[in-house]
């Protein structure tokens, strides 16, 4: 590999929290798969510095939680090669939202949000007209329907009216039948917070989001189609990234997509990649590099 990589697996890893880089839910396997002990940490050194990752094992398949982690590349290839020769069980590692292009592999995009520490700063992100057209469309829903207002929810207090609500909409929306309870639906996208808006106790727009970390993930965005010209999806979002704010959160990522609300707030548009490394192929490629170097050492050493 060129470069010497030393990979030691972690047991117990005091302030995991400090360590891992994104900190988000999605690179956090110690949060989600705790209980079923099929997550490892690891610790990686190279020329001296040292980088942390998490992989979780699912079946005969590793998936790295390296979504928008700046680790050099060296350092990813060393952790699948320790994985690979570690693990006989596992013939494929998968990662998605990543900067290295790696096995195979398809090109997207994604959207992140560097939050600012005070409201006054995030405002500033937006143009007079766009704050005008939040407040307008507000006191058009005050006068037209009733009051507009907010509400904030926790997985555990979540309403299953909420939800039921929730996946309503989305079908009505985007055709999407989940096909999940509400408790399910929390569990398998690992929601902490919903945020409903409310207009004469109709539910116009819901916000699931992660935050159980510094950096929070919107999970996903829905609103009311008899509702759609007052705009609610707009107006709960700019609720959601505000509170976002007050709650000191450092980052929003949003995942990628062609959706216009991504780009608003100083949002920061980023090629990444998503996929697949099989284990014959990898191996394969290092027992062919490695056979090119010798032959290349072989030739300068001749007599």
């Amino acid at each position: 590999m060129g470069k010497n990589v030393d990979v030691k697996t972690i047991v117990n890893l005091p302030k995991v929290s400090n360590c891992i880089n994104p900190n988000f839910i999605y690179n956090r396997f110690d949060l989600h798969h705790i209980s079923e002990n099929k997550f490892q940490i690891f610790k990686i050194e190279l020329e001296g510095k040292v980088y942390f990752i998490e992989a979780y094992y699912e079946d005969n398949e590793a998936i790295l939680g390296i979504w928008l982690s700046d680790i050099p590349e060296e350092v990813v290839i060393g952790l699948i090669n320790f994985i690979f020769d570690t693990h006989d069980e596992i013939n494929k590692i998968s990662y998605t939202h990543s900067y290295l292009k790696l096995g195979l592999c398809t090109e997207k995009n994604h959207f992140r949000i560097k939050l600012p520490d005070k409201i006054e700063e995030l405002d500033k992100r937006t143009t007079s007209k766009e704050r005008y057209n939040i407040r307008s469309r507000k006191k058009k829903i005050n006068d037209n329907i009733g009051e507009c207002k907010f509400e904030e929810y926790t997985a555990d207090n979540v309403t299953n009216e909420i939800f039921e609500k929730y996946f309503y909409m989305k079908e009505k929306t985007f055709g999407r039948d989940y096909k999940m309870s509400a408790e399910e639906y929390i569990q398998a996208y690992h929601i902490t917070d919903i945020y409903v808006m409310k207009a004469n106790e109709d539910i116009m727009s819901i916000i699931l989001s992660c935050e159980q970390c510094p950096i929070a993930y919107i999970e996903n965005i829905t609103y009311n189609l008899e509702y759609k010209n007052y705009f609610p999806g707009m107006i709960i979002y700019d609720y959601y990234i505000h509170r976002l704010v007050e709650k000191h959160k450092s980052e929003l990522f949003l995942g990628g997509g062609p959706l216009d609300f991504k780009r608003k707030y100083g949002s920061i548009e980023e090629n990444i990649y998503e996929g697949i490394i099989y284990k014959n192929k990898f191996k394969m490629y290092f027992k062919e590099q490695a056979h090119k170097v010798s032959k290349f050492i072989k030739h300068l050493t001749k007599d």
